[in-house]
């Protein structure tokens, strides 16, 4: 199954996943016109500033629990 949005860690090599896929023939105005198409819409995109909280939010939730109640170990 592929994935639309990874976080950064979790990015693998494409080719690990789809290397038997074979090349599509596409004329070149097709080409060029999909080539307008994503010009005109594309913008910066920085994914290293996207964090996965969650995964945070579930070891603090850990770490809580594993800290002792009271000074008493369990």
């Amino acid at each position: 199954m592929l994935y639309t949005l990874r976080y950064e860690d979790e990015l693998r090599n494409p080719k690990s996943v789809v290397s038997d896929t074979k090349e599509a023939a596409v004329d070149a105005g097709e080409l060029s016109l999909a080539k307008q198409l994503i010009n005109g819409s594309t913008s910066k995109f920085d994914l290293s500033t996207y964090k996965n909280d969650y995964e945070a939010a579930v070891k603090k939730l850990i770490s809580a629990k594993r800290k002792p109640f009271g000074g008493r170990r369990a």
